[in-house]
């Protein structure tokens, strides 16, 4: 699994182009972003509401 999992709010309708490097996505779908899944190298898994800092 490559890069992080944006989960984003049902209201958001259409559809949304990711970028495989920062930023992923357009800023102004942040408001809309409920969480972001990571996992790292060595398995470990962060789990952020959010965008990430």
């Amino acid at each position: 699994m490559e890069g992080p999992w944006f989960f984003f709010s049902e209201e958001v309708t259409q559809k949304i182009s990711l970028s495989p490097t920062p930023p992923y996505f357009s800023s102004g779908y942040i408001p809309y972003l409920i969480a972001t899944y990571e996992k790292g190298p060595m398995g470990d898994v962060k789990f952020i509401e959010g965008y990430p800092e």
